[in-house]
C-alpha cells in the first residue's frame, strides 16, 4: 500500500514539479517586489524575507534544472524551454533586493558565474528544442528577447553587487593621485642656490583651517540665488537635497576614508546654526541613511548608472514578448500551459511597471527633479508630483527603540525552551519575540539627544577635543561645576571600569531607582515635566544600550570586554535572589513549554497587527499602539523585585566577600541605585535623573563613535538603529577621528635675499 502511494506521488509530481515551482518562483518574486523595502521599517518583517530570498535563487535553479532534466529524457514541449528565460529575470530579481546582508555584495562573482552557466544552459535549451523548426518561430524569438531581457536583468543585479562590495565602494571613492608640488625639485634649487652662497629663503602658502572662513565655506544646503524660488521647492525637498549632498561628502565613511577639516567645517556650520531642532536634523539624518541603503541593498546605483535605459529595454521586451505569444497558435499546447505562460508574461510586466513607479518616486528621483528644475529654471510637473508624494511618503526607517529589561527576563526566564532550537537566526527570533519590547522614538527624546550632542560639539572646536567627547563615559558630565560633587560618587561606576561592566551597572542601577516605586513613573507626583522626561529617556536609553550589548553585539563589538561572562553570572544570581526571595508560581515543566508554544502561535498574528497599525499611509502611531508597545517588557513582580534587591545591606563591596570569581554585577547595581537615590533626596530628583540621562548619552556616544561603519550600515536592513543616527550625527558635528588633513595644498617659491 505504502509504496503504491510513494509511486504515484512520484509520477503526480513529475507531471507538475515544473509548471508548480515557476509559478512559485513568479509567487516569491512578486513577494521580495513589495515586501522589500518593509524590512527598513518593519523588524518583524526580516525574517520572512530572509526565508523568501533564500528560496528566490534556490527554486529558480532547482526549476531550470527540472526543464534541462525532462528536455534529456523526453520530448518537452517548446513551451516549457519558454518558460525557462522566465526564471533568468527571477534570479535577477525585483529592483528592491540584491543583497539580503553586506556579506552577499561580496559574492558577486558567484553570481557572476552563475550567470554564465545558466545563460549558457538556456541557450543549449533553445538549440535541442527549437533545432527541428517545427514552426514556432514567434515563440523562438518571444524566447530569445525574453532570454536577452533575463540575461540583462541578471546582470544589473550583478553589477550591483559588484558595485557595493566593499573594495569596489573604496576604489570608487578614490579621486585622481594627488603628489603635490614638486618638492625635489624646489629643494634641489634651492641647495644650489645655498652652495653658491646665495641668500636665499622659501615662502609657502599653504591653506590651514585658520584661512578657511565661515563667510565663504560652502555650506551644504546653500543654493543659488533665485534657484529655490523657481524651483518651488517644499521644506521636504529642500531636506532630501541636504541630505543628498551630505551624503555626496561624507558616504566614505562607511569605507574608513579621510576627510579635510575644511568639509568638518562646513558640516558643523550647517548643523550648529541651520538645523532649529532635533526633528529636522535627525530626518536629514534619516534621509542620508536611506541613500545609502539604497546603494548597498538595491539596484537603485545600478540604475542610476545606466539612467533608467535598462529598465526601457526591459519594458519593451516584455511586452514584445506579450504580442508574439498572443498572436501566435497555441492550439498545439495544453491550455494549463498557455494561461501558466500568459501569467508569468502578465506578472513580468506588471512588475516592470511597478519597478518603473517605485524608481519615479524615490528620493534620488526627488533630487533629480531639483537638478532639472533648477536647469530649466522651473518646476516641472514632476517636481509637483514628488511634492505631494513626499507629504505622503511612508517612514525611512522603523522609528523604533528596542528596550531589553535584564530583570524582567531573569523574571520570565524560557533559555531551556529557547536553547533547544538549533538555528541561530530561529533562536535570535524567538528570543527577540519573548524579551524584547520596542517603543516609539519620538520628538522629545531627538530633541534632548541632539541638545546633549550640540553642547557636547560646540565644546569640542579643534580634534583634540572632539577625540576627547568621544572617549568619554560620563567625566564630562561631572566636569561642569553644578555636577562636580558628583564626581567622586558616580566615578568608580563609570571611568574606573570597563565598558560593559558600566553598562549593565547603570542599567540595573536606573531600572531600581525607577521601579522601587512605580507610581513615580507616571511622572503624576510633584515632579517637573523636564524631571518626567530624564527619568522616562534614561530607563528607555538604559534598556536600550542592554539591547544593543546582548542582542547586537557587532555595533559594541570592540568596546564590550567580556560582557557575555558578566551577563550570564549577573542573571544566575538574579535568578537565586527571585527564587529565595519571590514566591514561585506552581507550573510544571510542561506547562511552561506549552506556554511558550502557545506565545510562538501567537507571533504571525502579532506581526499582521503590527504591519496594519503601522502601515505605509500611516506616518504616526495610533496611541493604542504605542501604549501597546510599551506595556511588553511589564511583570507586576518586577517592583517588588527591585524592592527586595534594595532592602539588601550593602555596605561591604560584593568583591570583597565573594571574591572576584563570579563576574555578577548585581548588587554593584544596588550600592550604584542607593547612591542615585541619595543625590535624589539631597539635590532633588530632577538633578539625579538628569546626571543619569546625560551619562547615558555619554555611554550611548562611546559606543556610537568605536562602532565599525559596517556595523552600523548592516543594521539599515532591519529597520535601523538609534546608535546608528547618532554615529552619522556625531560624524557631521565633527566629533569624531575622521578628519585628519590639516594644510591643504598650496603653492611655494623661492625668494632671493638681496
Amino acid at each position: 500500500m505504502a509504496p503504491a502511494i510513494v509511486e504515484e506521488a512520484e509520477k503526480l509530481w513529475e507531471i507538475w514539479n515544473i509548471r508548480v515551482c515557476i509559478l512559485l518562483s513568479f509567487f516569491i518574486q512578486i513577494c521580495l517586489t513589495f515586501l522589500a523595502p518593509l524590512r527598513k521599517r518593519h523588524r518583524k518583517m526580516s525574517f520572512p524575507i530572509w526565508i523568501l530570498y533564500l528560496l528566490a535563487d534556490t527554486v529558480a535553479l532547482y526549476t531550470i534544472g527540472s526543464i534541462s532534466n525532462s528536455s534529456a529524457t523526453s520530448s518537452t514541449d517548446d513551451i516549457f524551454i519558454f518558460w525557462s528565460p522566465f526564471l533568468l529575470v527571477h534570479l535577477g530579481g525585483p529592483d528592491t533586493i540584491t543583497a539580503l546582508a553586506l556579506e552577499d555584495n561580496e559574492l558577486w562573482l558567484r553570481h557572476l558565474l552563475q550567470l554564465a552557466t545558466q545563460s549558457a544552459g538556456t541557450i543549449y535549451l533553445f538549440y535541442k528544442a527549437f533545432r527541428t523548426n517545427s514552426g514556432d518561430d514567434h515563440l523562438l524569438i518571444a524566447a530569445i528577447i525574453m532570454y536577452v531581457n533575463g540575461c540583462v536583468k541578471y546582470l544589473e543585479r550583478t553589477t550591483s553587487l559588484y558595485l557595493a562590495s566593499m573594495d569596489t565602494y573604496r576604489e570608487s571613492l578614490l579621486g585622481k593621485p594627488d603628489a603635490g608640488p614638486n618638492y625635489a625639485a624646489l629643494m634641489e634649487e634651492y641647495a644650489s642656490r645655498k652652495a653658491a652662497n646665495i641668500p636665499v629663503d622659501i615662502k609657502s602658502n599653504l591653506e590651514t583651517v585658520a584661512h578657511i572662513s565661515s563667510t565663504n565655506a560652502n555650506v551644504v544646503g546653500d543654493c543659488e540665488t533665485g534657484s529655490v524660488d523657481h524651483c518651488a521647492r517644499t521644506k521636504e525637498m529642500e531636506l532630501v537635497q541636504q541630505a543628498h549632498e551630505l551624503y555626496l561628502k561624507f558616504r566614505g565613511l562607511i569605507a574608513d576614508t579621510m576627510f579635510t577639516f575644511k568639509e568638518r567645517i562646513e558640516s558643523r556650520e550647517f548643523f550648529l546654526g541651520k538645523i532649529k531642532n532635533g526633528n529636522q536634523a535627525f530626518k536629514i539624518i534619516q534621509i542620508e541613511l536611506n541613500f545609502l541603503f539604497d546603494v548597498f541593498y538595491t539596484k537603485v546605483n545600478t540604475l542610476q548608472r545606466a539612467r533608467g535605459i535598462t529598465r526601457v529595454f526591459s519594458s519593451v521586451s516584455v511586452t514584445a514578448s506579450c504580442l508574439l505569444f498572443y498572436f501566435m497558435s497555441t492550439h498545439n499546447y495544453r491550455k494549463l500551459d498557455v494561461y501558466i505562460t500568459y501569467v508569468l508574461l502578465g506578472g513580468a510586466l506588471f512588475m516592470e511597471v511597478i519597478a518603473v513607479i517605485m524608481l519615479s518616486f524615490c528620493d534620488w528621483a526627488v533630487v533629480a527633479a531639483i537638478e532639472s528644475a533648477k536647469r530649466w529654471c522651473k518646476a516641472p510637473l514632476s517636481v509637483t508630483l514628488l511634492e505631494f508624494w513626499l507629504r505622503h511618503r511612508p517612514r525611512r526607517w522603523s522609528e523604533e527603540i528596542s528596550q531589553y529589561d535584564l530583570l524582567y527576563h531573569c523574571l520570565n526566564d524560557h533559555s531551556t525552551i529557547v536553547n533547544i532550537l538549533l538555528l541561530k537566526r530561529v533562536k535570535d527570533v524567538a528570543e527577540d519575540f519573548l524579551y524584547i519590547s520596542r517603543i516609539n522614538f519620538d520628538n522629545d527624546i531627538g530633541n534632548l539627544l541632539y541638545m546633549e550632542l550640540k553642547i557636547k560639539a560646540t565644546a569640542a572646536e579643534t580634534t583634540e577635543d572632539a577625540k576627547k567627547a568621544c572617549e568619554a563615559r560620563g567625566d564630562l558630565v561631572f566636569s561642569p561645576d553644578e555636577f562636580a560633587d558628583y564626581s567622586n560618587i558616580l566615578r568608580p561606576w563609570t571611568l574606573d571600569i570597563d565598558y560593559d561592566e558600566s553598562l549593565l551597572i547603570w542599567h540595573i542601577a536606573t531600572n531600581l531607582c525607577i521601579l522601587n516605586n512605580p507610581r513615580k513613573d507616571d511622572c503624576e507626583r510633584k515632579q517637573s515635566e523636564l524631571c518626567c522626561k530624564f527619568q522616562k529617556y534614561s530607563r528607555m536609553l538604559g534598556n536600550y544600550m542592554m539591547y544593543l550589548l546582548i542582542m547586537k553585539p557587532s555595533m559594541t563589538s570592540s568596546v564590550a570586554g567580556i560582557a557575555q561572562v558578566r551577563l550570564q553570572d549577573t542573571c544566575e544570581e538574579a535568578k537565586k535572589f527571585i527564587h529565595r526571595k519571590l514566591p514561585q508560581e506552581e507550573i510544571g515543566k510542561w506547562a511552561k513549554v506549552e506556554r511558550f508554544f502557545i506565545k510562538c502561535l501567537f507571533w504571525p498574528y502579532g506581526m499582521i497587527k503590527d504591519l496594519m497599525n503601522n502601515c505605509n499611509s500611516c506616518r504616526e502611531r495610533t496611541p493604542e499602539a504605542k501604549k501597546k508597545k510599551d506595556s511588553k517588557l511589564v511583570d507586576s513582580r518586577l517592583p517588588q523585585l527591585c524592592r527586595k534587591i534594595l532592602d539588601v545591606n550593602t555596605e561591604w563591596k560584593p568583591v570583597e566577600v565573594k571574591g572576584d570569581r563570579s563576574k555578577s554585577v548585581l548588587f554593584d547595581a544596588c550600592r550604584l541605585a542607593k547612591e542615585l537615590i541619595e543625590i535624589g533626596k539631597k539635590r532633588g530628583e530632577e538633578k539625579q535623573w538628569e546626571v543619569t540621562f546625560k551619562v547615558w548619552v555619554e555611554l550611548l556616544c562611546y559606543a556610537a563613535s568605536r562602532s565599525k561603519p559596517t556595523a552600523h550600515l548592516a543594521q539599515l536592513r532591519e529597520g535601523g538603529e538609534v546608535i546608528t543616527l547618532v554615529w552619522l550625527l556625531m560624524a557631521h558635528l565633527g566629533l569624531g577621528e575622521q578628519f585628519r588633513i590639516n594644510k591643504g595644498t598650496g603653492w611655494a617659491k623661492l625668494i632671493v635675499r638681496k
